[in-house]
Formats: C-alpha cells, sequence, structure tokens
C-alpha cells in the first residue's frame, strides 16, 4: 500500500475483507516474492540452522554407539619396524672390528658346519673347534643347531613384524553400561531433531503472523490518520464559514499531527517484523517479500497442519518431548554409575601376541630370515588399594542420578502444566475473537454517526475522536485476537514435540499509541497497546479516553516478538 494513502478519502479497511497483504518496505527494491505460510515453512525446514545443529547431534551420537558396540568385539592390532644398525658394540664379539664387513662371504673353512671327530688327534680337534667358533654362522651353526648371527647381536638389519590381539572376556558391566549410555544419546538426539523441527514450524509461523499484524496494524493507523485529515478540514471549512472555532481547529491539527507520529512508529515496527521474518528464512533485508496467506482465524487454510504430524497434540506427559529427553538423561546417569561401579571388579581379558623377527645380512630380507614367536595369555586387573578414588567416583555418579531423577519428576510436572496452559491460551484466544465479532461494524457506524453530527454542530470534536478511537481499537483488538488463536493453535497442535514453554505468553508486534490531554484538546491514537489478551487492549496503554493534561504519550513497543532466533 503506498504511503499517501492518508490522502484519499476512504473508509478504514476492515480485516475480514482483507484476502492479500501487499507490503514492501522503502528500502527494498527488485521484482517482489509472493511468499506464503506454506512457502516459508517449507523454505525454514530445509535451512534452519537449528536444525542442521540438531542433526549433527544424531551423527555423533551414531559415532559414539558404533565406538561402545566395537568394545565387545576382538581388538586386532600390527606393528612393523626396521632398523639399520650403523655401529655395534657385539661387532667384536662377532669376530670383527670397526671395518669388519659383517656382509661378506665366510672363509672356505667355515663353509661346512662343525661335524665332531673322536678319531683325531687331540690338537686337531681343538684347532677345528676354534675354527669353527670364530666362523659367523657355518661353523656356530654346528654347536648344537644355534645360530648367533639369527639372535640380532651386531646384525646391520632387523625387522620387526607383529601383531596383537585383546578379548575382553569380563570388565565388571562397564561395556554394558556404556552401550545403554550410547542408546540413550542418540535417543536423545533424536528427540531433539523432532522438538527443533517444531519450534522451527512455531517460531516461522509467528513470524509470519506477526508480520500479518504489524501490516494490519500500519493499515489502521494509515486509516485512523486519514480520518484525523478528514475531521481538519471539516473543522477548517466550519472554521471558515463560522460554525467552528479556532480552539477546535487548533485540536484536529493536534491530532492529526500526533497520527502522523503513529503512522511513522507503525511503519517501523512493520518493517521490523518483516525483517525479523527474512532473517529466520535466510532471505536478503532488502528483498522486497509480498505475503499472501490472509491472517484469518481458519489455521487449516494457512498450510500449517501439512508440517504437523498426526498425534502431535497429544498432551499425555509420557509423549511430551520435554519428558522422554530426560527419561534419556537418567538412563543415562544411571549408565554412570555403572560404570563407577564397574572400576571396582576384575576386568578379565584374553591376550595373543604373534611375531615375525628377521635379521638378514642384505638389506632385502627373505622369508628364512625371520623366525616366529607366538603367545597366548589371559590378563586379570583387579584394583586392592586405590584410597577412595573408585568409592568417590561412585558416590559422585549415584548424586548426578538424583538430580536427574528428580529433574524427571519436575519435568513431568511441568508438562502437566504446560499443556493445561496451552489448552486454555487457545480458548481464551477463541473466546476473545467470538467477542470482538460484529465490533469493527458497531464502531463503524458509530464513527459514520459521529462525523455527521459533528458536521451538524450537535457534537464535539472530542466525540468524534473517541468514536474513530474506538474503531480503530475494534479493529486493532480483532487482528491482535486473530493472531493469538493462530499462534496458540499452532502451539497446541505441537504440544507434544514443544520445549516446556516455548512461546507461551509471546506478546504480538505493538502499534504505537499516542493520547492527547482533557482541557479542550481532542485525544488521538495512532495504535494500541495490545498484548496476549486482544480483548484488553488499550490506547497508549491507558485506555480510549482522553488524557490528562494536553501532553502526548507513547505506549511501548514490541516488534516482530518471535520472529528472530
Amino acid at each position: 500500500m503506498p504511503y499517501t494513502f492518508w490522502k484519499r478519502r476512504a473508509l478504514p479497511l476492515v480485516l475480514g475483507a482483507v484476502c492479500t497483504l501487499s507490503v514492501p518496505l522503502a528500502a527494498q527494491t527488485g521484482e517482489p516474492r509472493p511468499l506464503s505460510l506454506r512457502d516459508a515453512l517449507a523454505r525454514a525446514a530445509a535451512s534452519s540452522e537449528a536444525v542442521a545443529v540438531a542433526r549433527g547431534g544424531i551423527t555423533g551420537a551414531r559415532g559414539q554407539r558404533i565406538t561402545a558396540r566395537a568394545q565387545r568385539l576382538p581388538q586386532i592390532n600390527s606393528n612393523f619396524s626396521y632398523t639399520r644398525t650403523l655401529i655395534s658394540q657385539f661387532q667384536s664379539a662377532a669376530g670383527g672390528g670397526a671395518g669388519s664387513d659383517t656382509t661378506a662371504a665366510p672363509p672356505p673353512e667355515c663353509a661346512t658346519p662343525f661335524m665332531p671327530d673322536s678319531t683325531l688327534p687331540l690338537e686337531t680337534r681343538i684347532a677345528r673347534l676354534e675354527q669353527a667358533l670364530l666362523c659367523p654362522a657355518a661353523g656356530l651353526g654346528g654347536l648344537g643347531g644355534f645360530d648367533i648371527s639369527r639372535a640380532g647381536f651386531g646384525s646391520t638389519n632387523a625387522y620387526q613384524v607383529g601383531f596383537s590381539l585383546n578379548q575382553p572376556i569380563y570388565t565388571g558391566g562397564r561395556i554394558g553400561a556404556q552401550n545403554r549410555i550410547a542408546d540413550a544419546s542418540l535417543a536423545t538426539a533424536e528427540l531433539e531433531v523432532t522438538a527443533q523441527s517444531a519450534q522451527v514450524v512455531v517460531d516461522v509461523a509467528q513470524s509470519y503472523y506477526d508480520a500479518l499484524l504489524s501490516a494490519r496494524l500500519l493499515q489502521i493507523a494509515e486509516s485512523s490518520l486519514a480520518q484525523a485529515e478528514q475531521t481538519l478540514r471539516l473543522s477548517e471549512l466550519g472554521f471558515q464559514v463560522g460554525d467552528k472555532a479556532e480552539y477546535d481547529v487548533l485540536r484536529a491539527r493536534v491530532a492529526r499531527n500526533n497520527q502522523r507520529n503513529g503512522v511513522v512508529q507503525a511503519r517501523s515496527n512493520r518493517d521490523i517484523a518483516f525483517f525479523r521474518l527474512k532473517q529466520l528464512l535466510d532471505l536478503p533485508l532488502d528483498e522486497t517479500v509480498v505475503l499472501t496467506t490472509p491472517l484469518n482465524d481458519e489455521i487449516a487454510a494457512t498450510g500449517v497442519t501439512e508440517y504437523i504430524e498426526p498425534g502431535a497434540a497429544d498432551t499425555t506427559a509420557s509423549a511430551r518431548v520435554p519428558v522422554r529427553q530426560a527419561e534419556q538423561a537418567m538412563r543415562i546417569q544411571e549408565g554412570q554409575v555403572a560404570i563407577a561401579r564397574s572400576q571396582a571388579r576384575p576386568n578379565v581379558s584374553v591376550v595373543s601376541n604373534y611375531g615375525l623377527t628377521g635379521y638378514p645380512q642384505g638389506l632385502i630380507p627373505t622369508r628364512s630370515d625371520f623366525a616366529d614367536n607366538l603367545t597366548v595369555g589371559l590378563q586379570v586387573a583387579l584394583p586392592i588399594f586405590d584410597g577412595g578414588r573408585i568409592r568417590g567416583g561412585v558416590v559422585q555418579a549415584q548424586g548426578s542420578l538424583e538430580q536427574a531423577r528428580a529433574r524427571l519428576a519436575q519435568t513431568r510436572e511441568g508438562a502437566v502444566l504446560d499443556a493445561r496452559s496451552r489448552q486454555e491460551a487457545v480458548e481464551t484466544a477463541r473466546a476473545t475473537l467470538a467477542s470482538s465479532e460484529g465490533s469493527v461494524e458497531e464502531a463503524q457506524r458509530a464513527y459514520e454517526i459521529a462525523q455527521i453530527r459533528y458536521q451538524q454542530g450537535i457534537a464535539t470534536l472530542i466525540e468524534v475522536n473517541d468514536a474513530r478511537l474506538a474503531l480503530s481499537q475494534s479493529q486493532a483488538d480483532r487482528a491482535q485476537a486473530t493472531r493469538n488463536l493462530l499462534v496458540a493453535e499452532v502451539q497446541y497442535r505441537l504440544v507434544r514435540d514443544l520445549p516446556l514453554g516455548s512461546g507461551a505468553g509471546t506478546a504480538a508486534p505493538r502499534a504505537t499509541g499516542t493520547t492527547t490531554g482533557a482541557a479542550g484538546a481532542a485525544g488521538t491514537s495512532s495504535g494500541f497497546g495490545t498484548g496476549a489478551g486482544a480483548s484488553g487492549a488499550s490506547f497508549g496503554g491507558a485506555g480510549a479516553s482522553a488524557g490528562a493534561a494536553g501532553g502526548a504519550g507513547q505506549a511501548g513497543i514490541n516488534p516482530g516478538a518471535g520472529g528472530g532466533r
């Protein structure tokens, strides 16, 4: 709607006749983007950072469960190492010196292994034995079959390949508790995704309705300004012909000027509400957005129900997501207690190691250069004395478990109260909306009569302004009540998945209220200090009546409540 609307001579717009709200912002450029509530919900569901964070929690919880499951299975590891010795203390003992060549072929007399021969003379036998001792491999290979070159003493190249296996047999309940904790953590993460998805629906719907309401309040303020302009023209015309006093003209002009301030503030509130909606949907702030979903009391027509799962309105405490999360938190603490107690119990596991060790003469080994080694064992670990450390851990875990149980009971009680409060909010909003039926038409008729009486000199300017205030208030009350009912309906239909107290009592955007005082100045209002209870809305926060001392007062503003996160 153009901002020069107040210059036209038109009757106020009625909310029931509004089918489409097109509210471009002054700072916006480019082609307008039609945006229905259904489109907004679809965009938010795909781009919500809160939901993405919650889904990341599921990924982490799945990894935790994989880790916990793996502890039941055997753990097999391998290792490989290569060492090259440059200088060894065993080189001289092996018959070489610092510069000896350990890779050279043995002398001819070492070509055959040492074989004892008792028929030879003693001197010959001793000489052959001494010669065998000097041989690096062949000679000693005949001494009981032991080859010193395969023991690694002074070997230039050393290779080691190993495999180890560890299979837990009994851990005192630790592994089972860790698996239960992992399952509970995954369930909590999945519930968090459900809760965040529901919260996104509520936030987007509420922000969308707040933008509609802010635009509607701006329309009402502009319409009220147009009426004030018309009253000023009538007063000036009456003053020119001598039917009205100058005092009436001054009061009408002051009322018109105050109403202009209200329009400026209402426009700012509208802009902020749209900014919050765009921020929630990751839209450019300077992009023109046209809201195409009407602000009516039929929630099914807005498309919100398509994003609400069947049964989401279940108010049973045990079905509420916060209660189920508290139950999982208690299971996690129970697992922590079991882990703490398992530290005082024995841990039994089967271990096995298989290794290959080789000391080849050359750089590249062969299979014959390696010797095998295989061991199998049973390990039992049992703490004897720890100074009370295990006992302290058990007591600490039990304290956390008691807190989790208390929080669960507290959450269950809060869930019952929260469900009742949301149901009461829906009933109150519906009753408030029903009470406003026909009030807009009656207030419109009363204002028309007051205008005619004022033109004929029967009514005063104060009566005209009071009738205009009553009309504006009835329009704002109707729009406020519709918004409150829609928001309450969305929250109630998602009560099962929402956090406790989420969005409860959130006020809608308020327009600016300005009033001028009695002593001859006609009171006027540009908006209405309407809170969650629409029927109790009052102009300027003090009622639709002329003020006390002729000063102008502005009510507080809460633009776009619940829009941005």
